[in-house]
């Protein structure tokens, strides 16, 4: 790996993700872009791959066809709204039992990710409002 050297636009973007969480790059670059007006998009998505390479922060998923970056690179699993996309961090999930059973047959696992779907809370709430409207 090319040892490079540390930026303000790089800064900026860790900072952004690290601040408000599951992003898309265009919404970094917007957010980026409020208090640095000179940033180009081009520049937000360097620096994300510079990022992502040196595992700063990692690629979680997707929304309507956009990356989504998350600054948190512990292991941790999502939980993904397929109607408003909103991701969410879900804590306390650890190896799973197929993990377990690799290892134990002499495999070795070096990525683990978990993503969940389904509908969050407020989605399912607007569902049930407008059922009970028609």
């Amino acid at each position: 790996m090319v040892e490079r050297r540390h930026t303000n636009q790089r800064q900026w973007v860790l900072d952004t993700l690290k601040a408000e969480g599951h992003l898309s790059a265009l919404d970094i670059y917007n957010r980026v872009r409020a208090d640095h007006p000179d940033i180009s998009v081009a520049t937000v998505y360097r620096n994300l791959g510079i990022l992502t390479e040196s595992g700063q922060v990692q690629i979680v998923g997707h929304s309507s066809q956009k990356e989504i970056y998350d600054a948190r690179t512990d292991s941790h699993a999502h939980f993904v709204c397929r109607s408003c996309g909103q991701i969410f961090d879900l804590e306390g999930i650890g190896p799973s039992d197929a993990v377990k059973n690799l290892e134990a047959s002499g495999h070795r696992v070096s990525e683990q990710r978990l993503t969940l779907y389904g509908l969050c809370r407020d989605c399912l709430e607007k569902h049930a409002k407008e059922t009970h409207v028609q």
